[in-house]
């Protein structure tokens, strides 16, 4: 009878350990590489209908207050699973739901900048840089633009991904041989740059958006062709504050170029945030530094 409980419990909660987690979301990628050397070869291609997602930046944390349930265990064991199954559906689905309300309301606080950004391109927006765009075996982009609710810092969270060149053996094979994510946070716009791009100044919100998708690029390639190689020290914690938010990232920093500091967190994500950020650091004995949004 023990062991008829105790395997009981242990389906009860394979099959709920996953109501706890965070739904899908189609700003988030999961690191993969499975390439056999360094690539070279950077030429890419954007992914979608090639114009700029800019959206409102929301707290993610949707977790349900969570309600008592009870399982009728007169149906057996096949019965028990389907009430399981059922219930990790309807919460998910609630997260879904308030997942989506919540970045409609996010949106509708940018409202100017996002139609704003209606008609500009992909393409536009790294037109004069390096990056070369190619139709054959290209490196897939796909960049998500944020803005917080007072519009003085966007970044980009730019997706990376080259597809596998040969069929899957297995299912559980990636579909990608590669993927990964590249972050990069804009400098804080002043008061001035903020009025502009409520008034509908679309070169303005151009070239900011230019610089970070170029910049995100640029790290994308670097890391494909190897230059960011794995660093031995201790990881550090990293805070970076923005309206009432906080988003921790822990690893260390690999480069410094063109203003920026980039860090290779523990998911071997690749974010990007401006020096001066970084010298009005807040450093603990326990090595965690606070980078504030400048107001």
């Amino acid at each position: 009878m023990k062991m008829f409980i105790f395997a009981i419990n242990l389906l009860v909660a394979s099959l709920l350990i996953g109501c706890g987690s965070t739904p899908y979301q189609d700003d988030y990628l999961k690191h993969i590489n499975h390439l056999e050397s360094d690539y070279i070869d950077f030429k890419i291609k954007f992914s979608g209908d090639g114009l700029v997602d800019l959206r409102g930046l929301y707290n993610r944390n949707n977790t349900l207050d969570g309600t008592p349930v009870l399982y009728q265990g007169d149906a057996g064991i096949a019965g028990l699973v389907l009430q399981i199954g059922t219930h990790s559906t309807l919460i998910d689905s609630e997260r879904d739901k308030k997942l989506a309300e919540a970045q409609k309301n996010a949106n509708s606080e940018i409202t100017p900048l996002i139609d704003l950004s209606q008609n500009i391109s992909l393409s536009e927006l790294i037109n004069g840089s390096l990056i070369k765009q190619a139709e054959t075996s290209p490196v897939f982009i796909k960049p998500i633009f944020f803005s917080n609710s007072e519009m003085n810092r966007l970044f980009v969270k730019t997706h990376v991904w080259i597809p596998r060149k040969q069929n899957k053996k297995s299912r559980k094979e990636p579909d990608n041989q590669y993927q990964n994510m590249v972050q990069v946070y804009g400098q804080t716009l002043n008061k001035d740059e903020v009025e502009s791009l409520k008034s509908g100044d679309v070169n303005l919100l151009s070239k900011i958006l230019s610089k970070l998708l170029v910049t995100s690029l640029e790290i994308a390639k670097n890391a494909l062709a190897g230059q960011y190689q794995d660093i031995n020290a201790q990881a550090k914690t990293f805070i970076i504050e923005q309206d009432t938010q906080r988003q921790v990232i822990r690893g260390n920093i690999v480069d410094e170029r063109c203003g920026m500091n980039i860090v290779k967190d523990i998911r071997s994500w690749f974010i990007a945030f401006p020096i001066q950020d970084l010298e009005k650091v807040n450093t603990s004995k326990s090595g965690i530094c606070t980078i504030a949004a400048q107001h």
